[in-house]
């Protein structure tokens, strides 16, 4: 197979998107078919060491680098090809996980003083920590499920903020914080303190 120049590459993983294609599968096939094409090339297993670029290259990197070690017997090491330092962005993607960490602690204590017992309030953290690993996209991508559930999953401030943090750590970039990320996640603080309040009251009232 000839080499292929950066625009085909770029518009070949564009049309794998659009057919259902997730940007992890991809790095996994990449990375993988990049292994072996390596292993079977040089039959002698020996030593590598593999230069982690940014982002999705130091992924297909890794990939590769785990295939020649698993299935061709070698001796595998990583380093970095850029000066270490921290990328730009973090700043921005952390302070939008605390603030969803704290819209969370929020919700979670106006629901808790509204349930009956301490048995319901366990069973409301669950269903809440099992939605959060199913249907926020922390574990699973979501781009692909119905919009039923893609519509529920807006309603979690994990949804929200996982996004930047996400850009942050695959593309070496600055985290992108769109205007309506931050709209709805100041929409869920209105609601977490709205809550708080309603919560508050009841609380007074049964003193």
């Amino acid at each position: 197979m000839a080499a292929v120049t950066r625009s085909a590459m770029r518009a070949a993983e564009t049309a794998a998107l659009a057919t259902g294609w997730t940007e992890e599968q991809l790095l996994d096939l990449a990375g993988t078919r990049l292994g072996h094409a390596l292993g079977r090339f040089f039959p002698q297993s020996g030593s590598v060491i593999g230069y982690l670029g940014k982002g999705h290259n130091a992924g297909d990197t890794l990939v590769a680098l785990r295939v020649l070690r698993d299935e061709y017997g070698w001796q595998i090491a990583a380093r970095s090809a850029f000066a270490f330092g921290i990328k730009p962005g973090l700043a921005t993607a952390l302070g939008v996980q605390l603030a969803a960490a704290a819209i969370s602690a929020l919700l979670g204590l106006g629901i808790s003083t509204l349930l009956r017992s301490s048995q319901d309030a366990y069973t409301a953290s669950s269903v809440y920590l099992v939605a959060c690993i199913l249907i926020t996209g922390l574990i699973y991508p979501i781009e692909q499920a119905a919009w039923g559930v893609i519509a529920v999953s807006y309603a979690f401030p994990l949804t929200l903020s996982g996004h930047p943090l996400e850009e942050w750590m695959l593309k070496g970039a600055g985290a992108a914080l769109e205007p309506w990320r931050l709209a709805g996640l100041a929409a869920q603080l209105v609601g977490a303190l709205a809550l708080c309040a309603l919560a508050v009251q009841r609380l007074r009232r049964s003193l």
